[in-house]
């Protein structure tokens, strides 16, 4: 059995010399029938026809709660690994079965014993597979001697205490298929992780282990191969494949046991609190079901060997293809292709799938989500509110691109449905990178830290002083992200760069665009100051790199209706500037005031506006069909556009002038009024729009 062992041992996914057993590989060279063969040399002193009976003792026999099963296999194979398998009796009779491991040094490292943590009862301890497994509240452990090794040398003592390990890799376990339970396990720096790193798209072969002699050395838990990492700003990404016998997780991406998967470890400055803030977001959105947003599949909190106050906590998530700027960089539309109609629906459906997406998160009420824990609403006046949630760094490098999705039933995202509008030829994209979001009451709405969002794509906001955000602040990210990809989709094709970066550039205005504290930014707005009876005073406006584009554009001989549907929405809906009450250095969230006639849009009214758009590009012509506004920029006394009813109200919709969408909720409305609001049809809009005044010709500036 001993060179069976050795020779099935795999390298774990850690640095140093250790090795671990898969789970069907001690099973296949633990079976009863080669137990029984080796009884007689390894437990002499027993009557031949009691070994039977032993044999079925050390595989492994059903509790009485048969749920659970006793078995000494465990500790056979370790016993084999360090040459003492004539010992296995003395176990067998303390009770010292496979649930008591790990066994802990009990006293210092001159003279120390082993000990079992655990004091219950056996029928009342979880299985070897659901140890580490939260979610289940365990007793305070409890350090037990362990007799038997009295009589043992020292040397042979570190040698069961090291080989144990090779038998304790974890095993993987997803929640129940109606739940979005998450499992969090918690292990030790010396559990072997049965990850494979995967390096450009190859799995990094496993070393076996063939020799008797065994070293000992200590790792640093995920530090892991250098190849198939990712660093990020906040993070360490790894590529892998888990051991097919060491998990049942549910494949997303790809058909088979054997997904690729994400391991993302937070950074060294990641504290508890952090670490749960963001389970507790991603756990309660993965009730939604969503497929536009990340789907966490489990956490893991590792022991350093410094102690356990020094904890790595990592994230496991299906394995993207890339982000949506990665997709932007791969993927070129040609204006003038045959498939134009394709590229611009699929961008429409992600619009509208990530607003709707967006729109879970804003509002998360307690009849869609568990309820928090009792711990986390301590301080809570009314735990019946709904609760409100913000990302707070909306931007493509946090949107994940999936080239394919399985999601319930096995459905493929990739796949062409009989809805025109459900076809997602270039997969998916999903919100992800919830690090400073937060969950929060109506009370408590606007709490998320602005320090920590990514500059380029935040609101004018952040440079009044504001260090927390509301939801519209994610409103301003995802319309800064959208202008971008209609960039793509009308310019992708028509010159040797990329738009997206011909876009950055020029929203540096030449070293123009400042923010208030003088450094050079790419930001979508920017301020500049008008004088006053008083002085000066600094104003904010929508970046004229932003307009200018916004024109050529909608000036594009391909332009279609779709593309001026959605830079009005961006421009006149998403991007709008919304000036402080007061400039004297305490200005609050909700001291923004937007100008008279607009406010920021909310998520649930843009969804509305998007499900027009969706309703609309049933036809392949709102996609393709060149469209000119007629009476230049913006449609003026427009007529409404109300959501239509049927393909037939659909048909008689006319496309001889530019649509527009209904207006936000009236300010002042109270919180009952605009949730009222927000389910109730969209309604005619009454406010009209003026043409900006355009200083310079930006087609000509920017080579497009």
């Amino acid at each position: 059995m001993d060179h069976e062992l050795r020779q099935s041992s795999r390298k774990p996914f850690s640095k140093g010399p250790q090795y671990y057993v898969p789970i069907d590989s001690l099973h296949s060279v633990m079976t009863r029938d080669a137990i029984r063969t080796v009884l007689p040399a390894i437990a002499r002193g027993v009557i031949p026809h009691h070994l039977d009976q032993l044999a079925q003792d050390i595989f492994g026999r059903l509790l009485d709660d048969k749920k659970h099963a006793k078995s000494f296999r465990k500790i056979l194979a370790i016993l084999i690994l360090i040459g003492k398998a004539d010992r296995i009796l003395d176990f067998v009779k303390a009770g010292i079965d496979d649930t008591k491991l790990p066994l802990q040094k009990l006293g210092d490292d001159r003279l120390f014993r082993l000990a079992w943590t655990w004091s219950e009862k056996p029928s009342e301890r979880p299985s070897s597979q659901e140890v580490g497994v939260a979610e289940k509240e365990r007793p305070t452990p409890k350090l037990e001697p362990i007799p038997l090794f009295q009589s043992w040398e020292r040397l042979e003592i570190e040698a069961f205490e090291s080989a144990q390990w090779d038998t304790l890799a974890p095993f993987f376990s997803r929640g129940p298929k109606e739940d979005s339970w998450v499992h969090r396990y918690e292990l030790s720096w010396r559990h072997p992780l049965p990850f494979e790193v995967i390096s450009d798209g190859n799995s990094v072969k496993s070393s076996n282990r063939t020799t008797g002699s065994r070293t000992t050395g200590s790792r640093t838990a995920g530090s892991g191969h250098s190849s198939g990492s990712m660093e990020g700003g906040n993070s360490k990404v790894w590529k892998v494949k888990i051991h097919r016998a060491h998990h049942d997780l549910q494949s997303y991406t790809e058909s088979g046991k054997d997904p690729t998967l994400a391991i993302k470890r937070l950074s060294a400055c990641t504290d508890r609190e952090t670490f749960k803030n963001e389970v507790n977001i991603l756990t309660r959105l993965n009730k939604c079901n969503d497929r536009h947003l990340v789907k966490l599949l489990l956490t893991m909190e590792i022991a350093e060997r410094s102690g356990q106050d020094d904890v790595s906590f990592f994230l496991m998530f299906p394995l993207a293809d890339g982000n949506l700027r990665q997709f932007w960089q791969q993927n070129f539309p040609h204006p003038n292709c045959t498939n134009i109609a394709t590229y611009a629906r699929w961008v429409a459906k992600q619009f509208n799938g990530l607003v709707c997406a967006l729109c879970k998160l804003h509002d998360l009420h307690q009849r869609e989500v568990h309820s928090l824990k009792e711990e986390e609403n301590k301080g809570t006046s009314n735990t019946g509110d709904p609760l409100y949630g913000i990302h707070g760094d909306i931007k493509p490098e946090n949107l994940l691109w999936y080239k394919e999705w399985i999601g319930p039933g096995g459905q493929h995202a990739n796949l062409k449905t009989n809805e025109p509008g459900d076809a997602e030829p270039f997969g998916v994209l999903q919100l992800a990178d919830f690090g400073i979001s937060k969950l929060h009451r109506a009370e408590t709405r606007s709490s998320v830290d602005m320090r920590k969002s990514t500059k380029t794509y935040a609101p004018p906001e952040t440079e009044w002083g504001i260090n927390e955000c509301s939801r519209s602040f994610d409103i301003w990210s995802l319309g800064c992200v959208f202008l971008e990809f209609i960039c793509w989709l009308v310019q992708g094709g028509s010159g040797k760069q990329n738009p997206v970066e011909i876009f950055h550039d020029a929203r540096y205005l030449d070293g123009a665009n400042r923010s208030l504290a003088g450094t050079v930014q790419d930001t979508f707005y920017r301020w500049h100051a008008v004088k006053t009876d008083g002085g000066a005073e600094t104003k904010f406006e929508v970046n004229p790199a932003v307009t200018e584009l916004v024109v050529v554009m909608k000036k594009a001989p391909t332009s279609s209706e779709f593309v001026h549907d959605m830079l009005n929405i961006i421009l006149y809906d998403m991007l709008v500037i919304q000036e402080p009450k007061r400039q004297d250095g305490g200005v609050k969230s909700e001291d923004l005031e937007p100008p008279p006639d607009k406010e920021r849009i909310d998520s649930l009214a843009l969804a509305n506006k998007l499900k027009v758009i969706i309703w609309k590009g049933r036809d392949d012509e709102y996609f393709t069909k060149p469209f000119s506004t007629p009476q230049g920029l913006i449609t003026k006394d427009p007529k409404a556009l109300t959501i239509p009813k049927s393909a037939t109200e659909l048909a008689k919709m006319r496309r001889s002038m530019t649509k527009t969408f209904p207006q936000d909720r009236k300010r002042g409305d109270s919180p009952r009024q605009d949730q009222q609001h927000r389910a109730s049809t969209i309604h005619e809009i009454s406010s009209t729009q003026e043409e900006p005044d355009l200083s310079r010709d930006y087609n000509t500036r920017h080579q497009f």
